[in-house]
């Protein structure tokens, strides 16, 4: 299992878990980030979800406990206020 490290662009929902049910991830930036899962590999198009401060993070987490989405796969993550930000994940 490998750590990736995501950056992520402001205002835009960037993949930060790919096709697991379960992974860690971690809000590395300076700025708090959107989080939000899909069971497909297309973005999120609203902002329902959760909100993860700097340092903010699960570990080792089934990503069904996290969400009501039907078998979700993937992790998006997008900064708040137009900022850019960081993301450490492990799958």
């Amino acid at each position: 299992m490998a750590v990736i490290e995501t950056s992520l662009p402001a205002a835009t929902w960037t993949k930060v878990v790919d096709n697991a049910a379960i992974a860690s991830f971690q809000n590395t930036g300076q700025w708090p980030v959107y989080i939000n899962l899909t069971a497909t590999n297309v973005a999120p198009t609203d902002l329902i979800g959760f909100v993860y401060n700097t340092w903010d993070k699960e570990t080792k987490a089934n990503l069904s406990t996290l969400t009501f989405v039907s078998t979700p796969l993937y992790v998006w993550a997008k900064p708040i206020g137009g900022k850019t930000g960081q993301m450490l994940s492990e799958t």
